[in-house]
């Protein structure tokens, strides 16, 4: 299972049908399947690269970024995209880093051999130096409900794509159909509109 949206990047780059590849990231598309896959996905900062050319989902939330089998390439591949120039990276001791275990609901739920894995990566941070506090986010309890009708990103998809998935909703993927409609399943009005969206960009 090559993880959700950009697996196909996933995929091709696993299978060392290139070095890198591209993706596009609204809610984890770079990030998961490079994740299910073992090899490095990141999402930066919406404008660094441009949207130009992309077909959107989410004005608020998409990017595009860099799928590659190491962080040094992902790296440059970012550098490449942006249209900056390749620079090498620093590395950075573990020792003295501090990293945050969010408690709440992040860790629930997991298969013993996922969490084995983890508790594991964080006791060998640990033994390289590496501060791991462990952090209760109440915050996280509130994710669910503020999405309960979709979230800001189903408002903007339905208002980017309601009048094509009307017209030409059979070309559609299904699950980014069902993904849109369900603003109007749910009664949710959509948060903005095409024409505010350009005016934004």
């Amino acid at each position: 299972m090559p993880g959700g949206s950009s697996s196909g990047a996933a995929v091709c780059v696993l299978d060392d049908m290139g070095h890198g590849a591209l993706g596009t990231d609204t809610g984890g598309s770079c990030r998961l399947p490079a994740a299910y896959d073992g090899i490095v996905g990141y999402k930066r900062t919406m404008r660094r690269v441009p949207l130009d050319g992309t077909v959107p989902l989410s004005f608020s939330l998409d990017s595009i970024g860099p799928v590659a089998r190491s962080v040094s390439c992902s790296a440059i591949l970012d550098a490449v995209l942006a249209n900056e120039p390749v620079t090498p990276l620093k590395p950075r001791p573990v020792q003295g880093m501090w990293l945050a275990v969010p408690t709440t609901i992040a860790l629930d739920d997991r298969d013993a051999p996922v969490a084995q894995t983890f508790e594991r990566s964080l006791t060998t941070l640990a033994n390289h130096g590496a501060i791991i506090e462990r952090v209760e986010m109440a915050e996280f309890h509130d994710i669910g409900p503020m999405n309960a009708k979709g979230g800001f990103a189903a408002s903007e998809s339905y208002a980017l794509h309601c009048y094509l998935i009307t017209a030409k909703g059979d070309v559609y993927d299904p699950l980014v159909s069902r993904f849109a409609l369900c603003v109007v399943r749910r009664r949710a009005k959509p948060t903005t509109s095409i024409s505010s969206m350009s005016g934004a960009r």
